[in-house]
């Protein structure tokens, strides 16, 4: 793995924890993009009319197959729509990564213990540093792979998950707070509400340089899932004074 089918001149990737919704890469020597499993629509990227179509095709006849595959894949995942790409990746530690992604121009270093430990599939590379050394690039970059035999092929995965988690683990500044609030629209007071402490501890957040990791993952939640932002905001009581 991750190629589930080879169609002319292009591939079907899957791979292991990957983000919903389901879905296949396309890749092609020129082009990549990501199809949803349930409908064909195109989610990222792009590729000729004719390979859409004929993936497509293959898609749909293949659809339940791909589902449970998908299922069987994202098992214990908790983990953006557009394609990334891994341009260099190298082990510095038992479990932690550096890579740069495309269009970057700095190495990220990703702590790799939570996907091992929450994933079947990853299991065998928590106690195998010299394995998990052997990270390699796969795919033109779509995703990272390590010499360990599942049942479905090689352990790899996605560029898009490795971004993500890279995402979630950078620290949060008194600066991205206040790019976070002014992006949602919210006053000081909603978003104490929201966090649950009150105005002068969020007045404080703003002067910090790295933010307590519960309240950068609660506002990374928030601003990625409208539904929960939804569920949890509280509008600020506008007083009306009375006329003098």
């Amino acid at each position: 793995m991750p190629e589930i089918a080879r169609l002319g001149g292009f591939k079907l990737l899957m791979f292991f924890q990957d983000e919903n919704p389901p879905h296949v890469h396309i890749s092609g020597s020129d082009f990549a993009a990501k199809m949803r499993i349930s409908n064909g629509d195109l989610l990222a990227g792009d590729a000729p009319n004719k390979v859409l179509k004929q993936a497509r095709r293959w898609v749909e006849q293949h659809r339940a197959e791909l589902l449970a595959m998908w299922d069987e894949f994202t098992k214990a995942s908790t983990l953006s729509d557009d394609i990334a790409r891994v341009t260099k990746v190298r082990a510095i530690g038992d479990r932690v990564l550096r890579v740069r992604f495309s269009g970057e121009r700095h190495d990220r270093e990703l702590d790799m213990t939570g996907l091992i430990a929450r994933s079947v599939h990853f299991a065998p590379l928590m106690d195998d540093a010299r394995t998990f050394a052997k990270a390699a690039i796969v795919d033109e970059g779509l995703g990272v792979s390590w010499p360990v035999q599942t049942k479905w092929g090689r352990l790899d995965v996605s560029a898009t998950t490795l971004r993500r988690i890279a995402e979630e683990q950078e620290p949060m500044t008194g600066a991205d707070f206040a790019e976070w609030r002014m992006a949602l629209g919210l006053s000081l007071t909603e978003a104490a509400k929201l966090l649950g402490v009150g105005r002068r501890t969020i007045m404080g957040y703003l002067k910090r340089d790295d933010l307590p990791p519960v309240v950068a993952i609660a506002c990374r939640t928030l601003a990625r899932d409208k539904h929960v932002l939804a569920a949890h905001y509280v509008p600020a009581r506008k007083v009306t004074r009375p006329a003098a």
